[in-house]
């Protein structure tokens, strides 16, 4: 173990870890806290005994990407005078460093300690030994030459001065390239900042407001007490000085080139509330709400009153409130930020930071469905959106659900409120990457729920005689499929290309309607029932004849006309009239109800396409 923590270290000390690099700091060798851009030195690089000792043991790196490339560049000050004598680094960027790197690995890596620190140590040498750099000359140009076809990081430095890139891709440099940066002067201020005990704090935070007569900016510079400066341009500020528990009053100090400012802040007591919430094990992966509320007298508030009235934060470490009014606080936590209070405590909060811990308890199997999906290999179907539904004779619904994942790869799902009448069907919908799969459920029952995926079908559709179809172009095609209750549910949609083939999927096998529908109303056409099994498909659908119908109106006071089918699901649609008649084109055969609005007539009529083509309603 010791020889792993030393290797870990070395790793560390030749520059980074997990692919950032650590950039060069100022002269006085302290590590630097700010971008490179805004470095103000480049150390000399000083050997490190403990890295070589072991770098001997180290994988070997990879080859250097020298050659012949070269890019250039002017580096100047923001008067646009040019810097001379400027050091411009350009560092390799590593081609095996991962794009992605926030994505979580796909399970837990178990790699030896000593080859991770190996391969951390080689890697940190070729970046080193790879980068190249220049000295401008007195004109401000620079040029870095013996660049490999490789991609560069380029950094300018110089003593006083804070460098930005003002064109060319500094971050992505190839050979070749041109890369100009420009510097603006910057002064060293000496800080000193105390507690109200006269000691001073490990960290604190420096406030640096910038005002003109039309903007504000404000920038944070962070101070260390091993450290005690900061770095600021020469100009007008406001400053002020705080952490967690203290603020300081704020001080008008003008900036100037050249000339040495040193600055006492002393710390004012900032009553603050840090609240950490500590989840269940078995949902370790949440990311739960923590709320506090400010009360007067000796009860406490109901919990509902918090969740509707208190400050709320949500964090997997903990929240932090600052700046309240000193008094008795309810505080509480609830697993997400949708769900209700699960536990909660009366604080009190004076000077300083007051610092509380919250458990939550485990899942109660009576507020929660615990569901299980799983794929055809028997593993994670992919990320799933959940519905939770409820049908009867009388109405449906539907409301989504934000579950919770326990450790094991089940979800957690808030219980709906039951219904009041009786006779209806509960159900979960899950989608995903393999489609929807809808299974029922007793909400009496607390057992687990199985949703299982199977390998997803996919069917090419080809629409015959479309490219000669007058309605080309206003088509789409879709699945649908109807559920236990005759109910009707679109599973995917897609439009043809200019030939009138397309393809959908995924979807679960099974069996649905294929049809074409209308655009935008998306009224389907002669459905017709296909069965789909895993894997590629391949189906034929004749160009649809479609049809119109005109609505005539008689009188004044009748100004839009709403329609709706009535032999299948599909959208209301509503016009206005802006003539004596309007004309609506492209309607599948079948039923449809018609409304004139603004006339005295309560009833719809009833027009059956293409029996009739023209209506008139008074």
């Amino acid at each position: 173990m010791g020889k792993r923590l030393l290797l870990l270290a070395a790793a560390f000390a030749a520059g980074t870890a997990f692919g950032y690099v650590l950039q060069p700091g100022p002269a006085d060798g302290r590590a630097a806290r700010r971008p490179a851009t805004a470095t103000t030195s480049l150390p000399e690089v000083r050997a490190d005994p403990v890295a070589a000792e072991i770098s001997a043991g180290a994988e070997p790196i990879a080859e250097l990407p020298t050659g012949d490339g070269r890019i250039l560049g002017l580096v100047v000050d923001d008067a646009g005078t040019p810097v001379a004598d400027a050091l411009v680094l350009a560092t390799p960027i590593d081609p095996g460093t991962p794009r992605k790197w926030r994505k979580a690995p796909a399970g837990p890596t178990d790699e030896d300690l000593d080859a991770m620190a190996r391969k951390m140590i080689a890697r940190q040498r070729w970046l080193r030994e790879g980068r190249k750099y220049a000295r401008t000359a007195a004109d401000g140009t620079h040029e870095i030459t013996g660049l490999g076809p490789n991609k560069w990081t380029l950094h300018a430095y110089k003593e006083g001065l804070q460098f930005q890139p003002t064109s060319g891709n500094a971050y992505g440099a190839e050979p070749g390239a041109t890369v100009n940066f420009t510097g603006t002067a910057i002064v060293r201020v000496s800080v000193d900042v105390r507690l109200a005990d006269g000691s001073r704090p490990a960290v604190a935070t420096i406030l640096a407001q910038v005002r003109t007569e039309s903007t504000s900016s404000t920038s944070n510079e962070m101070w260390l007490a091993s450290e005690p400066w900061i770095e600021l341009r020469p100009q007008p500020y406001e400053l002020l000085a705080m952490t967690e528990a203290g603020r300081s009053r704020a001080q008008r100090v003008t900036i100037e080139a050249g000339k040495q400012v040193s600055l006492v802040f002393e710390l004012e007591s900032r009553p603050s509330l840090r609240v950490k919430v500590v989840p269940p094990e078995e949902l370790a992966a949440i990311t739960p709400e923590a709320m506090a509320l400010r009360f007067a007298g000796s009860e406490p508030p109901e919990p509902s009153r918090l969740r509707r009235e208190g400050m709320r934060r949500s964090d997997r470490e903990a929240v932090l409130w600052q700046d309240l009014d000193p008094g008795n606080y309810l505080i509480g936590a609830a697993y997400s930020h949708d769900s209700p209070v699960a536990v909660t405590k009366v604080v009190e909060v004076r000077d300083g930071v007051a610092e509380h811990e919250l458990r939550l308890p485990p899942v109660d199997p009576k507020e929660y469905l615990v569901v299980r999906a799983l794929g055809p290999d028997g593993g994670s179907p992919g990320p799933l959106h959940f519905t939770l539904a409820y049908r009867s004779e009388r109405r449906t619904s539907g409301s989504g659900a934000n579950p919770f994942t326990r450790a094991d790869g089940a979800h957690l799902l808030r219980r709906p409120t039951p219904e009041e009448e009786s006779g209806g069907t509960y159900s979960i919908i899950a989608e995903g990457p393999l489609g929807r799969v809808e299974k029922a459920y007793d909400p009496a029952d607390l057992r687990e729920i199985l949703l299982r995926f199977e390998t997803p079908a996919y069917l090419d559709v080809a629409i015959g005689g479309y490219e000669a179809s007058p309605h080309a172009g206003w088509l789409n095609v879709e699945l649908s499929r109807r559920d236990a209750k005759g109910g009707s549910w679109r599973a995917v949609e897609a439009k043809p290309d200019p030939h009138g083939r397309c393809r959908l999927g995924p979807v679960q096998p099974g069996t649905y309607d294929v049809a074409c529908s209308t655009i935008p109303e998306s009224w389907p056409i002669a459905p017709a029932p296909i069965e789909l099994r895993s894997g590629e498909q391949a189906a034929t659908v004749a160009a649809p004849a479609l049809h119109s119908l005109t609505v005539r109106r008689r009188g004044e006071r009748s100004r839009t006309i709403t329609i709706r089918p009535k032999d299948f699901v599909g959208r209301t649609v509503q016009r206005e009239i802006t003539g004596d008649s309007t004309t609506f084109e492209r309607m599948p055969q079948g039923r449809y109800e018609v409304w004139v609005h603004g006339t005295s007539r309560g009833e719809p009529v009833e027009v059956n396409v293409p029996a009739q083509t023209e209506i008139a309603i008074e």
